[in-house]
């Protein structure tokens, strides 16, 4: 870390003697320091367990101008102990510290990389110019302090991801749009929750054959089965969230989410807009609304997540819009206050609230359906019966109730439901239009399929403000009968698989299917397509969880709009490789990084059948340096200066593995080099035409800084080795000047003639 022992002192007061030049008065001190996870406004909450960067201003007194070689360090108490790696160093000293410092300047602040835990009690304590690298009058004032720092304690928040192939037109998104560190890099860079699982649906790629555009509602209350049914039902927790990708840009308005607030959402995967809308669909979820603000102050993209793919930097200006303003593309908006801190108030977000398990044992009944927002009339799909399920609770603000009976016209039940939570479009495809309200919104409960063992066999959708029964749905008097073409015979699977059925109903109603698998004789349930009016389907056994052994079944659920039916296919084995799903979110590939300063390695490893990985399970290695560290986001220091691939390694219980990797550089801090450290400049030229300039310093403090040189019109960044930089390069004719111009104007230019 810093140089804060003896031998450091002494180098830097030698450097010091190097860099004064003539009697200064400087004096440098603590101006302020700000502890920022996106926004900061002074109050705004922190959350622990995230990349956070402490800004630090610096105050210069008594200089003629803005001061060079300024950094500082940074020591870390938590609960009265200093944390492991303090003192840390700075990611972007020394820099040369500003008279007038603004914020939305990055290096106008000496900035730190620090990963704090959830505590009441975390100090913050900086010593500015600690290797005394400027001359100053009083070295006794440049310490400073940030107290007692609040870090909450909020959850790791479950959303799953589902590509949708869209087969009007597109097929799949391309996986490298949607995955996680790219589909979900806006959401990461603004809204701060524990950690973000954004992972991809364990359920195969949900097929959908009907436009869009005609087809919303039915797409957001299918996304809902998968988020409350299917995903339980196939073994897993459900998720907080569901996100459907479509491909390209199919839908006219960009992206719509469920409701206000909701928990299931889609948009297009348009570059320019894909992740910006994500994080605004997402923020419909949370439960907020349109509206026209800025930001109104300096956001942070602590991790740079908006690196890719639009190459946007760190810092947003005050003047850009809130993630919720309707019509924007990604590198147009940031977040504001409100926005930011709605994921953190949300109950969903918060420590101490298990995630929803699978499902009861009791039978529900999907019902759903879309709504007409004007004329109030009801078109609803056919009734799903799944075992298990989890009936939906009544709101008691519903403005409409779904209302069940039986056999004899009983009532079995009433569940309010709110059906104007979802009005306002973004209207993506056209910023400058006025907000209009859809024309359609989604109906989709749970309800029971039998109440004290008495099922219900009609439902009926009432207004509540005036009574009139808007749609209604009656079993009739048989239930379809369906069966597998040759399933029963299967016995292995290993390649691309078709399954074929036939169906019929003998009161002459159409039916929908829902094909499920079952790799474990039938204990968890895969939907492979659903709400299908085909019988047949293919499928990719990579797209599911394989079996062991012949525990794999096939189960085909049809209706009749009311009635269920099923028929299950005799044992199979399905054989599917299925390693947990890695990816390396930060740091960027490409990136540059100072030499001792702490870099945030940040992955996301999922599995299907261990689901999030995290601690030993994932490890971190440079091919130049070895093991980093390990788990979902180690913090180092400790890489030298070099070329790095990093690879991140994720592995599962079976000990199956992926691993993603990227290029990074650690560089030198480039320490600012001034004439008086110079001592000459030379340059002579070969028969060849190979040309050499070596510029001479007086002293080796600078070893690995680099200069700049002009040999003829071109300019070569020179690393110094020792006392000396030196550039070697071909090939000139005749006489050439040699510069050297960073620093400048420190010697004459020198000719050299070249044969």
């Amino acid at each position: 870390m810093g140089s804060s022992g003896s031998s450091g002192i002494v180098s830097a007061l030698a450097l010091a003697a190097a860099l004064a030049g003539p009697a200064a008065a400087v004096d440098l001190t603590v101006a302020g320091i700000e502890i920022n996870q996106a926004v900061q406004f002074g109050g705004t909450p922190l959350i622990g367990e995230n990349v956070t960067m402490v800004r630090v201003t610096v105050g210069v007194a008594n200089a003629p101008g803005d001061v060079p070689n300024v950094d500082a360090l940074l020591r870390v108490f938590v609960d009265g102990e200093e944390v492991d790696g303090s003192p840390f160093r700075s990611v972007n000293g020394p820099i040369t510290a500003p008279r007038a410092p603004r914020r939305d300047v990055l290096n106008h602040t000496v900035n730190f990389t620090v990963l704090p835990p959830v505590s009441e009690d975390v100090d913050f304590r900086v010593e500015v110019n600690p290797d005394r690298l400027v001359t100053e009058t009083n070295y006794d004032n440049n310490g400073g302090a940030a107290l007692d720092n609040v870090f909450l304690c909020r959850k790791t928040i479950d959303y799953a991801f589902v590509s949708t192939d869209y087969r009007p037109g597109g097929g799949q998104p391309p996986a490298d749009l949607i995955e996680p560190g790219i589909g979900d890099g806006f959401l990461r860079a603004i809204y701060t929750v524990g950690e973000w699982n954004y992972h991809a649906s364990p359920l195969p790629p949900l097929v959908w054959t009907q436009d869009i555009n005609a087809t919303a509602t039915q797409f957001l209350n299918t996304l809902r089965d998968i988020r409350t049914v299917q995903i339980p039902n196939a073994g897993y927790p459900a998720p907080e969230f569901v996100y459907g990708w479509l491909p390209g840009n199919p839908y006219s308005g960009n992206g719509r989410a469920i409701g206000i607030p909701g928990d299931v959402a889609f948009g297009n995967s348009q570059t320019i807009r894909h992740q910006r809308t994500m994080a605004h669909e997402t923020g419909h979820l949370w439960g907020l609304s349109h509206h026209s603000r800025t930001i109104n102050t300096v956001g942070l993209d602590t991790e740079h997540h908006l690196h890719d793919t639009e190459r946007l930097p760190q810092l947003f200006p005050p003047n850009k819009l809130d993630v919720m303003v309707a019509g924007q593309l990604t590198n147009a908006a940031f977040v504001e206050s409100l926005t930011y801190t709605a994921a953190v108030n949300d109950a969903r977000s918060q420590c101490g609230l298990a995630p929803l398990g699978r499902p009861g044992a009791e039978p529900a009944l999907r019902i759903s359906g879309s709504i007409h927002n004007l004329t109030r009339r009801v078109s609803l799909d056919p009734v799903m019966k799944f075992d298990p399920g989890v009936v939906d609770p009544s709101r008691p603000d519903g403005d409409i109730w779904i209302v069940g009976y039986d056999g004899q016209g009983n009532e079995l039940f009433t569940i309010g439901y709110v059906t104007d939570s979802n009005l306002h479009p973004c209207g993506e495809s056209d910023p400058s239009a006025p907000p209009v309200t859809y024309e359609f919104s989604p109906i989709h409960v749970l309800a029971p399929a039998a109440v004290n063992q008495t099922p219900v066999t009609r439902v009926e959708i009432v207004d509540r403000a005036t009574g009139m029964v808007l749609a209604s749905r009656q079993a009739s008097p048989h239930p379809p009968i369906v069966a597998f073409v040759g399933a029963g015979n299967l016995a292995l699977v290993n390649g691309r698989v078709r399954i074929e059925w036939t169906g019929a109903d003998p009161d002459g109603d159409s039916l929908s299917y829902n094909l499920l698998y079952s790799p474990n004789q039938g204990s968890d349930w895969f939907p492979l397509v659903v709400n299908t009016g085909q019988t047949s389907f293919e499928f990719d056994p990579g797209d599911v969880v394989g079996s062991r052994g012949r525990q794999a079944l096939l189960k085909l659920v049809a209706t009749d709009g009311f009635n269920v039916q099923s028929a299950v296919s005799g044992p199979f084995e399905l054989i599917a490789a299925s390693p947990p799903a890695t990816y390396l979110i930060t740091p960027n590939d490409g990136s540059v990084h100072l030499i001792g300063a702490p870099i945030a390695f940040h992955a996301a490893a999922w599995d299907k059948e261990d689901l999030m990985l995290d601690g030993d399970s994932i490890a971190w290695t440079s091919d130049r340096d070895g093991p980093i560290g390990a788990g979902r986001i180690p913090l180092s220091a400790a890489l030298s200066a070099g070329t790095h691939v990093i690879t991140v390694r994720a592995t599962d219980d079976d000990g199956d593995f992926s691993e993603d990797q990227i290029t990074i550089n650690v560089v030198p801090r480039p320490i600012s080099i001034s004439c008086e450290n110079v001592k000459k400049l030379k340059g002579k030229c070969k028969d060849s035409g190979i040309a050499t300039a070596v510029v001479k310093l007086k002293t080796d403090e600078f070893d690995g800084s680099e200069v700049t040189i002009r040999l003829d019109d071109r300019n070569f960044e020179v690393t110094i080795e020792g006392k000396a930089a030196k550039l070697t390069t071909c090939c000139f004719q005749g006489r050439i000047e040699i510069e050297l111009i960073r620093p400048g104007g420190c010697v004459p230019t020198r000719n050299i003639d070249c044969p």
